[in-house]
């Protein structure tokens, strides 16, 4: 069982998220905990759901930024489970993540291959504290762990788990609710993958047809630092209106990502001994590939897509190349990886290897076997490394992506990852005292 956690500001959006599943007969009410309602039939009323909550979530004691707890548990699809049991399944969870005296509402979603349970709570106590969140990540996952041996489920472990995240799949800007697909997106690269810089960030999101933006500016004299998030269509083209990160999440705003920046320059000066496989199988693939195609399919085995940039007013000059090594949740710059993986590097390499005979051409024999990717209902279609994937870039300039099987098909797989390392939390701003004058 996976289980994937999101806290909010506004429960109105969630509930109802779940709501368009009842209305389209995918999902049911199984509960509603501690809360003056009762589902009828699977379905209750959503207006007077969020009413219910209200009194929680609008505690005028607490400071509480983000109220809302919204968690996905995902059993196995081996896993036949009854009503009941995803009941106790649930209700276990939530008390022992601390939620047994809180309110929240327990659905089943039948939109995909397994049943699954979507449940939402109030993170703000009776008195206006938190419900504790520390180590929230590494609880959640001993707590799955837990009950996959209490029930008897199907365990989560590596080569065995199922892909959870079925919503993980690039931005339709046709679709409705954009700003659920952006935030979702968001959530679980964020969540499975560091970047040392808003380039890497960006390159990382584009392939989900999502692109971001800072805003700096003076307001009266103050500055101030924004990020605004959109979409793109699959030329690659801006659609629509953007939308602010704080209309999604305090973790995707200026100030969190700064942070996320720094925290993985440090992660990377720290973990050379983890990250010396990934530049010993990049070492090697240079040493025998004439071609960008050939480079990333050589790569592929490894568990590390490349991405290079190309530039369309010199000729489709490589001017940046992005590694996403999936095993280490890494989605890094060449030359930040290694001062010998530079795009003049690469540049230089396969200009001259396409002029020599081809006796580095790898034969078919060489080449690597490449993995096996299970579809995903409707996941997007990924062009092969032969493909140009042409769109706004640094300064308007293009990019080609080559990714062998399809980077966004590894994404996906990559995205039920058994193992990640929690995040640090945000600190928040502590008010001043006023002091009374005597």
């Amino acid at each position: 069982m996976v289980a994937r956690i999101n806290h909010g500001t506004r429960i109105a959006g969630v509930l109802l998220y779940n709501k368009l599943k009842l209305d389209a007969g995918k999902g049911r009410v199984l509960l509603c905990h501690n809360l003056p309602l009762r589902p009828v039939d699977g379905r209750i009323d959503t207006r007077e759901l969020c009413r219910a909550f209200e009194p929680w979530l609008a505690h005028p004691h607490s400071r509480v930024q983000e109220p809302v707890f919204h968690v996905s548990l995902n059993p196995h699809p081996g896993d036949k489970l009854d009503e009941m049991q995803l009941t106790e399944i649930a209700t276990y969870y939530m008390e022992h993540m601390g939620y047994g005296d809180q309110p929240y509402v327990v659905y089943r979603h039948d939109d995909i291959a397994r049943s699954h349970l979507h449940i939402v709570a109030s993170r703000v106590q009776a008195d206006g504290r938190a419900v504790n969140y520390q180590d929230y990540k590494k609880r959640s996952k001993a707590l799955t762990e837990q009950i996959e041996r209490l029930f008897g489920l199907i365990p989560a472990v590596r080569g065995q788990q199922q892909r959870p995240f079925e919503e993980l799949r690039k931005v339709c800007y046709k679709d409705s609710d954009l700003k659920a697909q952006l935030a979702s997106v968001l959530h679980h690269l964020t969540d499975r993958y560091r970047f040392a810089s808003r380039g890497e960030f960006s390159t990382l999101l584009r392939l989900f047809n999502v692109w971001m933006e800072e805003c700096r500016g003076e307001v009266a004299g103050r500055p101030y630092a924004g990020i605004i998030y959109g979409a793109l269509d699959e030329q690659g083209e801006k659609v629509g209106k953007p939308l602010a990160s704080s209309r999604l999440s305090r973790q995707f705003g200026y100030k969190a990502l700064t942070q996320e920046y720094e925290s993985t320059k440090r992660w990377i000066r720290d973990n050379r001994k983890a990250l010396a496989p990934t530049r010993a199988a990049i070492r090697e693939a240079m040493k025998r590939c004439r071609s960008a195609g050939e480079f990333a399919q050589a790569l592929r085995p490894a568990g590390i897509a490349v991405i290079f940039h190309r530039s369309r007013e010199h000729e489709g000059r490589i001017y940046g190349v992005t590694f996403i090594d999936h095993r280490n949740g890494l989605v890094v710059n060449g030359s930040r990886l290694d001062k010998g993986f530079a795009a003049n590097r690469f540049e230089e390499l396969f200009t001259a290897r396409a002029q020599e005979p081809e006796t580095h051409a790898l034969s078919q024999q060489e080449m690597p076997r490449q993995m096996t990717i299970r579809e995903m209902p409707d996941a997007p279609t990924i062009p092969t490394p032969e493909q140009d994937i042409w769109t706004e870039h640094i300064e308007a300039q293009p990019w080609e992506s080559h990714h062998g099987m399809g980077l966004l098909g590894v994404l996906m797989d990559e995205a039920a990852r058994d193992t990640w390392e929690p995040r640090t939390p945000i600190p928040r701003r502590r008010r001043k005292k006023k002091r009374r004058n005597l």
